[in-house]
């Protein structure tokens, strides 16, 4: 159900013509349910604050001033509705994809350092002057040129292969795709858990020195404290309040109907 339900039982109202309170008042329930449903099942605010306005018209079309109080509830409801702010998914998602969009152009963390082999070059001595103490000197100095010992504050990272880092820009890549999905799902959970991965691999395998991946992970950062499935508002107050109405009536005068 959407606008269209909602308009085209407008339509069957004007083409049927008015049969009195009682057809008002059911059509004004019906315009309610609507409201509930859409707002609940699908979250469609929209709709429920047009349906809400139309449940309203039927009370206003009735001229019955003993329906003041459940047009002031929907008038509070329709109030809730319009301050209601609904997250920007399209936004969020179109500046998700320009995010990864950007993720092969980071740094891997430590590419720029990785060691250039030299290969230690034999001394000038012909093969007849190959002795072992020679022989034990070229070891000695090639093994002192192939393992170096060095001091360092912090634990020194693995170097990756090429088709390592391959694999650490898709996999990022991919959580940022995690995350578009529970967006487009409204699944917060999905969404948060995905962009926090992307934050942790973004500090852990890419250069925080680089701006690009410093912007990267504050963009993730921002999106991951948005709450993408705000709470709604209740507006069966509404429905409850023009049930209760109806059933007070029935109350006061018992087999009447409320256009007698």
């Amino acid at each position: 159900r959407g606008l269209g339900d909602v308009y085209k039982r407008q339509d069957v109202h004007h083409r049927v013509g008015s049969s009195g309170t009682q057809w008002m008042i059911a059509e004004t329930e019906y315009l309610l349910r609507i409201a509930n449903h859409r707002l609940t099942l699908a979250r469609d605010t929209d709709t429920a604050r047009v349906a809400l306005e139309l449940a309203d018209q039927r009370l206003r079309d009735s001229n019955d001033p003993s329906w003041a109080g459940v047009r002031e509830q929907i008038a509070r409801d329709i109030a809730e509705l319009s301050a209601f702010e609904a997250p920007d998914s399209a936004g969020l998602s179109s500046r998700l994809t320009a995010l990864i969009e950007q993720i092969s152009q980071l740094g891997i963390s430590g590419a720029a350092i990785r060691p250039k082999h030299t290969p230690h070059e034999p001394t000038g001595l012909s093969p007849g002057e190959r002795s072992w103490g020679t022989l034990l000197d070229d070891l000695w100095s090639g093994f002192k040129d192939t393992v170096r010992i060095r001091q360092h504050d912090a634990p020194v990272q693995t170097m990756l292969a090429p088709e390592h880092e391959f694999f650490l820009y898709e996999n990022l890549k991919l959580h940022l795709e995690a995350a578009r999905l529970g967006l487009v799902r409204g699944d917060q959970a999905l969404f948060r858990d995905n962009l926090q991965v992307a934050a942790d691999w973004l500090d852990r395998y890419f250069d925080p020195n680089d701006a690009k991946t410093a912007a990267l992970s504050q963009a993730i950062d921002e999106m991951h404290a948005i709450d993408i499935r705000p709470e709604l508002p209740d507006i069966s107050l509404s429905l409850r309040t023009l049930q209760a109405r109806q059933d007070l009536m029935r109350d006061i005068a018992p087999g009447r109907t409320e256009s007698q």
